[in-house]
């Protein structure tokens, strides 16, 4: 029951971003946290498609992994596939 919990709670934090002049990096630098958080996985990171068709990282929760991640997508490597 707790983790149902934390994932309502969750959704009333990104729900309670959503105002105005929201920071769009904030909110997915803090949902890749969350997904750390509630998945139990060793990495979470935000990829978005630039108009090239190239993947390119948007938030990670650390510097770490988004280090790790962009030597991937560098080698085309790792879970992210190449959008083409």
């Amino acid at each position: 029951m707790a983790r149902e919990r934390r994932l309502a709670e969750i959704f009333v934090e990104v729900a309670d971003s959503l105002v105005e002049d929201f920071d769009v990096i904030d909110l997915l630098h803090r949902l890749s946290a969350r997904c750390l958080e509630l998945l139990d996985v060793l990495a979470a990171e935000i990829l978005l498609a630039d108009a090239h068709g190239e993947l390119q990282i948007i938030a990670a929760p650390d510097e770490h992994t988004r280090l790790l991640e962009l030597f991937a997508l560098q080698h085309d490597q790792g879970p992210a596939p190449s959008v083409n």
